[in-house]
């Protein structure tokens, strides 16, 4: 069935040989939303694994099917593709936001840490990609991604060579190979409040066993992915924008990263004490190590 899939995006043999090639290590496949990206991901996995282990790195922080939302992550497949539910993340990046727009940096910082990663673990490494193309954001974004990632192969999704402005300057280069491909006539379009309920149902499903833990401030770091108002733990201004719906720290999604400066557990702000400079945190972090950093996104998050 899986094989039907992937050849229903690829039937030409001579990319199926250079797919399966074994000096074909990256992939990164691109496209607009609702494009099939994900559906010839599926198909490629389950046929690529079959003969290597394969791991698959998911850089759509917003509709994110490895780790929660606000992540790069990446997995190992296995012997055929059984489901994203069964991918276990190897590990994740945490970038703050369920969009690129305005967080390209660590978008890009987080897609090479974590696909070098998973090069080093697997044989083969697929690399999914949010659907942002727009100008100039898209653009910027997926051309830094390819001249980072080094990709053996892009695959596109198009309907009309959407992609041009992206991929067009790396036409007469020898690496990375194009390929690009039309979108299959029934690839499922997602409405706005489809996506929005996947992304809530990701963030319901990893809180479901959280706890509350206190994070001292006086005894680790903390950082933002973004704007930090001014924010210190001697300054006014910080006591007062935690009181402040828009622009405060309550309900805020953060990171919270061991001694290595590794993500190892997300978690929420749920109240802070003023005067113990303590956050209380809402996470499912188990007890197995010490946290030394609480990195705060921008987004507010309610599960």
């Amino acid at each position: 069935m899986r094989d039907n899939q992937f050849r229903s995006f690829i039937s030409d043999e001579r990319i199926i040989k250079e797919l399966i090639d074994p000096h074909t290590k990256l992939v990164l496949v691109l496209g607009a939303s609702d494009t099939g990206k994900t559906s010839l991901i599926e198909g490629m996995a389950d046929f690529l694994s079959a003969t290597s282990e394969v791991g698959i790195v998911d850089l759509d922080i917003g509709q994110s099917h490895i780790g929660p939302p606000t992540t790069v992550a990446w997995g190992k497949v296995g012997k055929g593709f059984s489901g994203w539910k069964n991918i276990t993340p190897e590990d994740f990046y945490f970038t703050g936001a369920v969009s690129p727009v305005g967080n390209l940096v660590s978008m890009l910082t987080g897609s090479i840490l974590v696909t070098s990663r998973a090069l080093s673990a697997c044989e083969k490494v697929i690399v999914d990609t949010t659907g942002l193309i727009q100008e100039p954001a898209g653009r910027v974004l997926k051309q830094h991604k390819i001249d980072l990632l080094r990709p053996d192969v892009v695959i596109s999704l198009e309907h009309e060579r959407e992609l041009s402005a992206i991929l067009d300057p790396f036409t007469w280069h020898k690496s990375p190979i194009l390929h690009r491909l039309p979108v299959p006539q029934k690839v499922v379009i997602k409405t706005p409040s489809e996506r929005s309920l996947f992304r809530s149902s990701m963030f319901t499903h990893y809180f479901q066993n959280d706890r509350l833990v206190k994070v001292s401030l006086k005894k680790i770091g903390f950082r933002f992915t973004g704007d930090f108002y001014g924010f210190t733990l001697e300054t006014a201004k910080f006591m007062n924008e935690l009181q402040d719906n828009s622009t405060g720290l309550i309900g805020r999604i953060v990171s919270l990263r061991d001694e290595r400066n590794t993500d190892r557990a997300l978690g929420i702000i749920q109240e802070f004490d003023e005067k113990e400079k303590k956050f209380l945190i809402r996470t499912p972090l188990g007890r197995e190590f010490e946290i030394s950093t609480v990195v705060i996104g921008s987004l507010k998050v309610e599960v």
